[in-house]
């Protein structure tokens, strides 16, 4: 099985154990809502914690994954706290998928579509994607790229006076895990 199966399995699990049906009541902590979206699917449980804790639970989460090498583990949880460095950093909405290259691959063999959004003549690749292919994503350059990404605008594309004029900021970021690079996105 790969490492996505497997954690495909994980998530499965978790869900399972945590169905909750309409004539269940939930009790949550003071710090812990809901959010109800349409009928019939599951809640959203929202829980309000300090960077602190979500830094601890990424690093736990990590620890657990099926990795066959340590050097493997440490390099996809510096890609990760990375990732969530950055993510503090920003002002605005983003979208990051953080896994290794096998993860993506065998999503995408399961009709998971992964296509950018911000492509053009300019751009075939998409803007993102080109501008960071060679970019780590704890370097100033993937910093100040996402900075710049997430800066609202009334209709959510780049300005025109900017290279990448008229083009959609939406999209999540692809990440390879285990080499802290941008696939695509």
């Amino acid at each position: 099985a790969s490492k996505l199966d497997t954690l495909e399995s994980q998530v499965n699990l978790e869900l399972a154990r945590r169905t909750i049906t309409a004539s269940q009541k939930s009790i949550f902590d003071r710090n812990e809502t809901m959010l109800r979206s349409l009928g019939g699917k599951m809640p959203l449980r929202v829980m309000v914690c300090s960077e602190d804790v979500i830094t601890k639970r990424l690093q736990s989460l990590c620890r657990v994954m099926p990795f066959q090498r340590d050097k493997e583990r440490a390099s996809f949880t510096h890609t990760v706290l990375a990732v969530w460095t950055v993510i503090r950093s920003l002002v605005g909405g983003c979208g990051f998928v953080v896994a290794p290259v096998s993860g993506f691959l065998s999503a995408n063999g399961r009709d998971v579509d992964f296509q950018v959004v911000d492509r053009s003549m300019t751009f075939p690749n998409g803007y993102m994607t080109e501008r960071l292919k060679d970019a780590a994503v704890d370097s100033k350059e993937f910093l100040h790229a996402l900075q710049e990404f997430v800066r609202h605008s009334d209709n959510d594309r780049w300005p025109e006076d900017h290279e990448a004029s008229g083009l959609p900021k939406d999209g999540f970021t692809l990440v390879d895990g285990n080499c802290g690079h941008r696939l695509k996105g």
